[in-house]
């Protein structure tokens, strides 16, 4: 049954819009006023996979000219689910998608794996070559993950040996038709939530998700696409929220993202692949976004080579989050970063606010150089930025043979930090203006992992500072009796207490630290021993005496490695403001 539905084509503009370049109007997606209800087709409410009625409603809507396929309230089943031109995904009110996790309901089709096109198998939901395409409405994408996280997940040797053979391919120039993944022993490459590849007016608006196999969106050689409105989960590995790959002309805002990798992703593939391609992704604004948990709200790269530019991320928030921009590459990306705005956005808790590397390779460190092409990264800029805690302000490591250049920090303020401020490394052209803690009588200074024999940055804080370092360097400390021990009044008071432990997962709970406890120290069996934690937060030994600071209300046990008890003797000091 066709229902009327009112649509009426627009162009969004930008004029008046304080974006710092030439940002052009977009097109939105311009979807005929026809409604195509997959219950017209044979979908049934429940359990029953929708698939066919899915892949009818679209048709018969190809063939009017365009329209929206309707998903009612309830609960609907369906394996790929693949778009035509001038067509809508529709989600009423109350309706939810579940998509199956048989592999076999996702057939081979011509799509992309971590940068380097290839078959595979089909996204959840698939568009290619379409124009005018949208997923529209207030339901639910919720795919069921067992198969996909408790079988599919991870690089065992058989996956690694596939994923090498598709390096080749790309590093060869290897012709389409050999690129087949589903072919080879053992390949588990997970497939896309949802991909548009080489599309052209793209809406996604309103919808949430739950859930997914590998990248969640990915906006793939396409151009003039919207994102706004949306609401994602998803922890499992490699769920990126946002994968904005050779695209250009993007709109991303008034999003939520809550994942397991990156939140928002700018992407131009891998290697050769993509300087075969020679497409960057370019043009792309985000504004108004929310990110609860992350490796970072704005991710650049690791696969790059066909370019970034032109980028403008302003008015976000961050929740929790290893970096808030993150740009990684390594020496066989090639390809450019420039011209990148991150402005007028606020963190809580993040490993650093800026994070650039040059040597990421993850898995495929593994595999042969064919080509060293180092990325020109220039023209960064962070501006007007709050952040409550991070553990290194600014962590800069350019490329020793083509260093980054042109980065600009300005009104950058961070109200703790752990390991200081900032660190650069093989990068020309820095300009730091206005990269400082907070208020001085207000800011909470943890400084974590600072050896003792480097204390006097930590001394020099405060005189309250300084004499809470005196006492930690006391030869006997590990002999004074269990304890209060008043340094300067009531000012600065240290108390010793000692414990008996087991062994402890890193994630144990060991102690409580209250607001005013700042500086933790530990002596385990009388031998001194300290714990760093990293990005990942996981403890290492380091066998030497460090200072650990740690956030108010939560102390972790170190992870013993022998078994039997430990005698743990700790000493905290609390520095009243």
């Amino acid at each position: 049954m066709i229902i009327a539905a009112l649509t009426v084509a627009t162009t969004l503009s930008f004029a008046g819009d304080p974006v710092p370049f030439q940002m052009p109007a977009i097109p939105v997606a311009a979807i005929p006023s026809r409604d195509f209800r997959i219950t017209d087709y044979g979908a049934k409410p429940g359990g029953s996979n929708a698939a066919v009625a899915f892949s009818e409603a679209f048709a018969s809507a190809e063939r009017a000219g365009g329209g929206r396929v309707v998903v009612p309230k309830g609960e609907w089943v369906a394996g790929a689910i693949h778009f035509r031109s001038n067509c809508a995904l529709h989600f009423e009110d109350g309706a939810k998608l579940v998509f199956t996790d048989d592999p076999a309901d996702y057939p081979e089709v011509f799509t992309t794996w971590e940068g380097i096109e290839c078959y595979n198998h089909s996204p959840l939901i698939y568009a290619f070559g379409c124009t005018n395409v949208a997923i529209t409405g207030k339901g639910l994408i919720e795919p069921r993950m067992k198969r996909w996280s408790e079988e599919w997940a991870g690089y065992d040797a058989k996956q690694m040996a596939a994923t090498r053979e598709l390096y080749l391919w790309g590093a060869t120039n290897a012709p389409m038709n050999v690129r087949r993944l589903m072919a080879l022993d053992g390949a588990r490459a997970r497939p896309h939530l949802i991909q548009f590849n080489r599309c052209a007016n793209v809406l996604l608006d309103g919808f949430r998700v739950n859930g997914s196999p590998f990248w969640l969106i990915h906006l793939y050689h396409s151009e003039n696409c919207i994102v706004r409105n949306l609401s994602t989960y998803a922890r499992g590995l490699n769920n990126d929220g946002l994968d904005i790959d050779m695209t250009r002309n993007v709109l991303v805002e008034n999003c939520r993202f809550d994942q397991g990798d990156d939140g928002i992703v700018l992407k131009a593939g891998r290697n050769a692949d993509a300087w075969r391609l020679g497409r960057p992704t370019e043009n792309v604004v985000v504004r108004n976004c929310d990110l609860a948990s992350s490796h970072s709200l704005l991710g650049i790269g690791s696969e790059l080579s066909g370019g970034i530019r032109n980028v403008w991320v302003t008015d976000c928030k961050v929740e929790t989050a290893f970096n808030l921009l993150k740009i990684k590459t390594g020496r066989r990306r090639g390809g450019f970063v420039r011209d990148v705005w991150v402005e007028n956005c606020t963190a809580d808790d993040v490993g650093s606010v800026f994070s650039l590397t040059t040597v990421y390779a993850a898995q495929y460190a593994k595999f042969p150089d064919f080509e060293i092409r180092y990325t020109d990264i220039s023209g960064i800029r962070l501006k007007n930025i709050s952040c409550n805690r991070a553990r290194l302000g600014v962590d800069l490591k350019g490329e020793v043979n083509h260093p980054a250049r042109g980065i600009e920090i300005a009104n950058v303020r961070i109200g703790e930090v752990t390991e200081g401020l900032s660190r650069v490394e093989n990068c020309e052209e820095v300009r730091i203006d206005g990269l400082a803690l907070g208020t001085p009588d207000r800011a909470r200074r943890w400084i974590r992992e600072a050896e003792l024999d480097k204390a006097d940055a930590i001394a020099r804080l405060s005189p309250s500072y300084a004499k809470a370092i005196a006492f930690l360097r006391r030869p006997d400390l590990g002999e004074l009796p269990l304890g209060r021990y008043p340094i300067d009044g009531e000012k600065v008071v240290a108390e010793i207490s000692e414990v008996t432990t087991s062994r402890f997962s890193p994630t144990d709970k060991m102690a409580v630290c209250d607001q005013e406890r700042d500086l933790l120290y530990f002596i385990v069996d009388g031998e001194e021993e300290m714990m760093e934690i990293g990005e990942s937060f996981a403890f290492h030994w380091v066998w030497r005496p460090l200072v650990v600071v740690i956030p108010a209300g939560m102390v972790h046990s170190p992870h013993h490695t022998n078994k039997g008890p430990k005698r743990l003797r700790v000493c905290v000091i609390g520095i009243k403001a």
